[in-house]
């Protein structure tokens, strides 16, 4: 059983049509996202902060002794 492995032009040509493929699998991935979020909405990011004196200082700050 004997396999076609391109060479020469058709190489390329296949080359081409992959990246062709894959770019166009990756502009529809994204288009589809896009009219997802179109038809539900994007999704509501909401920040509660906590409360001052809740929690540890977010800045680690240590002290080395010399």
């Amino acid at each position: 059983m004997s396999r076609f492995i391109p060479t020469g032009d058709s190489a390329h040509m296949a080359d081409v049509i992959f990246v062709a493929l894959l770019l166009g699998f990756f502009a529809l991935a994204v288009g589809l996202v896009k009219l997802c979020e179109r038809i539900v909405g994007a999704p509501d990011v909401v920040v509660h902060g906590a409360p001052e004196g809740s929690g540890p200082d977010p800045v680690c700050r240590t002290e080395v002794a010399a």
